[in-house]
């Protein structure tokens, strides 16, 4: 039969362990230095450092088991400082207490979203089991997919109908330009231009009178028309009969002439 004391020995580190894993969890980290959750990173180290001296392993303790509780303590204490002194470890350590908050404040479930979430999600579990047992089948399907091609073959036909009202309405618009052009050369319009001045309402209503001035000036404005490459300015027809080496040859007599009147020659 193997020695029970031996056997507790052994078991000692194993247990110490786990009883302090059972206590850090059970009591908060603020708890075991003794500060509010609110304190500053002075107030945990004066705090750690306060408790460290009296529950350091070193300390006078008088018997073993006063020690192996000192010990524990002390590792406990050492703990929640290493975690409380570091800012992102504190930040971690702070957001894992509000979790285990509400799931201790949550329903019977013990969930951290709540009923409400898993209601919605059942909801919409219930919701898709409907569109499944709802599924079209193949002539239903076919026929939604034959409407659809007739909407786009609609929207497409209407579509293609606007584009051809536009390019004939445009077409119309062009020969409509070119036929009040055309009127700009008639006789009747160019003399009933000139009329439509001060001086001449006598005679607006005359067609005869009319007919007689507009004969007059188409004559002129056809006359115009075919002179209109004609020179008719005077320094127009002296650059045209103008010599292309003119200017050239000007320049030479002028410089021989200044070369003439230096002193030297």
């Amino acid at each position: 039969m193997p020695d029970l004391s031996n056997v507790m020995i052994n078991l000692k580190p194993a247990c110490n362990l786990s009883i302090i894993c059972i206590c850090i969890r059970s009591q908060s980290l603020y708890d075991v230095l003794g500060v509010s959750k609110s304190a500053t990173q002075q107030q945990i180290k004066h705090a750690f450092y306060d408790k460290s001296k009296k529950l350091h392993p070193d300390g006078s303790h008088s018997s073993e088991n006063e020690r192996l509780t000192a010990t524990k303590a002390f590792v406990e204490l050492k703990h929640a400082y290493d975690t409380l002194r570091r800012p992102a470890d504190r930040r971690a350590y702070d957001f894992g207490e509000r979790i285990r908050e509400r799931r201790r404040q949550g329903p019977s479930t013990g969930n951290f979203y709540g009923s409400s979430y898993y209601e919605e999600f059942e909801g919409r579990s219930s919701g898709f089991g409907n569109f499944g047992s709802s599924r079209m089948n193949e002539e239903d399907f076919r026929s939604a997919s034959n409407d659809q091609w007739k909407w786009i073959l609609q929207v497409s036909m209407i579509g293609f109908g606007f584009a051809i009202l536009y390019n004939l309405g445009y077409v119309y618009h062009l020969y409509a330009r070119e036929r009040e052009l055309a009127k700009l050369v008639n006789k009747d319009e160019i003399a009933r231009s000139f009329l439509r001045q001060n001086g001449f309402e006598e005679i607006r209503e005359d067609h005869g009178e009319i007919m007689n001035l507009a004969q007059i000036l188409k004559d002129d404005v056809d006359e115009a028309w075919r002179r209109r490459y004609e020179i008719r300015e005077e320094y127009r027809w002296l650059r045209a009969v103008q010599d292309v080496d003119h200017n050239r040859r000007v320049r030479a007599r002028r410089a021989a002439a200044q070369k003439d009147q230096e002193p030297g020659n």
